[in-house]
């Protein structure tokens, strides 16, 4: 029995959790051993919301991989040479 003054979705840490051997335990743990999310939460010190997260993940994708990690930026790309050797002639002489 959990302490009723103790709120599990409040954890203070935040780390990074990218381990998939680690999602898999906590995915288990909840699916097969009938563990409650608030439960889960306290037994490996991760919040309830990461928790959703992985379960909304694995009913939308089929599992809980996380996302890749991309940098952010435009991505903006030359696609046509010419035209950019063009364009910077005429802005540079």
């Amino acid at each position: 029995m959990l302490p009723r003054s103790h709120d599990p979705c409040q954890n203070p840490t935040v780390t990074t959790y990218d381990s998939y051997d680690l999602r898999q335990k906590v995915i288990q743990a909840i699916k097969l051993d009938g563990l409650k999310i608030s439960e889960a939460s306290i037994l490996f010190n991760i919040s309830c919301n990461t928790i959703g997260l992985w379960l909304k993940r694995q009913t939308e994708t089929g599992d809980f991989l996380a996302l890749p990690n991309k940098p952010n930026g435009n991505g903006h790309k030359i696609s046509d040479w010419e035209k950019f050797r063009e364009a910077s002639q005429d802005s540079w002489g």
